[in-house]
């Protein structure tokens, strides 16, 4: 039971490596998914109700002081002299990349590539539905968690007497 315990408490902190956790604790393998799932579900919940909280709070204070920046106003051009910039920053291309594989690709991906907090706050800042966030998120944490466990199991059964 300590064991379980302590593989949901790394899955609610670390998120997908909590897999390897439960595999070198001797937890068996369906109690860590449960765990993983259990502990990566909180995460979406709570970020996407504080981003929600603090984005009217934000929002206006960014408006402000993105003003007082020089050149706000203006266009900028790239390297070429013509056109904007305005498609090479990298918000940008983060959103072209949302806009293509949406919210499934977002939450498959992002547990292996930002973790599940930092898909979550991401997610969250992005605008993206929560609806849709949470579900697909918890399914990405899952899906890699328990690719982190098949891996741990294997390497484990190689290497240990």
């Amino acid at each position: 039971m300590t064991n379980f315990l302590l593989t949901l408490a790394a899955a609610f902190t670390l998120g997908t490596p909590a897999g390897a956790l439960g595999a070198s604790l001797d937890v068996p393998a369906a109690l860590v998914v449960l765990a993983l799932v259990l502990g990566a579900l909180p995460v979406p919940l709570l970020t996407t109700f504080a981003v929600t909280r603090l984005r009217p709070l934000w929002r206006p204070w960014y408006d402000r002081h993105r003003q007082r920046l020089p050149g706000a106003g203006r266009s900028r051009t790239n390297a070429h002299g013509s056109g904007s910039l305005s498609a090479d920053r990298p918000s940008d291309r983060a959103r072209r990349l949302l806009d293509r594989y949406g919210a499934p690709g977002f939450g498959m991906l992002g547990p292996l590539l930002f973790g599940t907090w930092g898909t979550a706050i991401l997610g969250s800042a992005l605008s993206l539905p929560h609806r849709r966030l949470i579900p697909w998120l918890a399914a990405g944490a899952a899906f890699w968690g328990t690719a982190w466990l098949f891996l741990s199991e294997a390497t484990l059964g190689v290497f240990a007497p």
